[in-house]
């Protein structure tokens, strides 16, 4: 993807500077218009949601991504350790964590 992401930046600073602004603009458009990316299906459907349902979706997200890690944590770290007559509790919690 690095090479693409280059080129294509490329592709824009050419337009940019070697023709006018509303062409160039026009250009870049056509060419991210035209790339295939543009015409997955998750991409579409994901379009198809509309702005207010699209907004809700990215704020849940956001909120999912930074409390979720804590909300873990905090679980983690109230969990009392597990004991077993005749086996240390390293042995147990080894497995869980996938070491």
């Amino acid at each position: 993807m690095g090479g693409n992401y280059c080129a294509f930046f490329v592709v824009i600073d050419y337009y940019i500077f070697m023709s006018d602004t509303q062409n160039a603009l026009k250009e870049i458009e056509q060419i991210v218009n035209s790339h295939p990316i543009l015409g997955h299906r998750f991409l579409r459907e994901f379009g198809a949601l509309g702005l207010d349902k699209f907004s809700r979706f990215v704020s849940e997200q956001y909120l999912l991504s930074v409390t979720l890690p804590y909300a873990l944590a905090h679980a983690y770290g109230q969990a009392h350790d597990v004991s077993l007559p005749n086996m240390p509790s390293w042995k147990i919690a080894r497995p869980i964590m996938g070491f």
